[in-house]
């Protein structure tokens, strides 16, 4: 939701009534958010994951902008850690800053589903490039300093949105974002 000021929020009591009023075989989340930078609080996250355990539906996470929040302790868990039925897509696209290699991966406590999976990825695809996934791996062993690298380069680019907005506050609104290197504001304008 967004307010007429920019302000945005997930509602949680709005996801509720979807899985109350429909049957639902899974819910798909993605937070840190794209396009906007937010993220859920722990309960709002807990809670998702409860009514997904309640509904008995799976609950599919895109957790590719997890390590790019600005406060660590704003991270939450990923969905696997919390919920046996939970799927995550992850990679070294955002937070390793390694797009071009096209390397990520699902994870899930799941056992048949990973199996199938597994056979339409055999089916699919044979193999990703060695040189990708040996880039890949050394981006892995070097997350710390990336994800440091870019968190820094990105709380710049923040400062300086923020006195960018600050000039032209009549015409932009927004909300800043917690995590991520997007941002979703809002142009302000009487033209339709």
């Amino acid at each position: 939701r967004s307010d007429e000021h920019g302000q945005l929020s997930f509602c949680v009591d709005d996801l509720n009534s979807i899985l109350d009023e429909n049957p639902v075989k899974l819910v798909v989340m993605n937070f840190p958010h794209n396009p906007t930078g937010k993220s859920l609080t722990t309960e709002q996250h807990a809670a998702v994951v409860g009514k997904c355990k309640e509904k008995n539906a799976y609950l599919f996470g895109d957790e590719m902008y997890r390590l790019l929040e600005y406060e660590p302790s704003c991270r939450l868990k990923s969905n696997v850690d919390c919920y046996d039925k939970a799927i995550i897509l992850s990679g070294v696209s955002k937070a390793l800053s390694c797009p071009g290699l096209r390397i990520g991966w699902i994870a899930s406590h799941d056992k048949q589903f990973m199996s199938r999976l597994a056979e339409l990825k055999d089916y699919t695809t044979i193999c990703p490039s060695g040189p990708s996934e040996v880039l890949a791996l050394m981006a892995i062993r070097q997350a710390d300093r990336i994800v440091k690298n870019n968190l820094d380069i990105i709380k710049e680019n923040i400062a300086l949105l923020v006195s960018f907005i600050g000039k032209y506050s009549q015409q932009i609104k927004w909300d800043p974002p917690q995590a991520g290197s997007i941002a979703f504001p809002k142009i302000v304008t009487d033209k339709p």
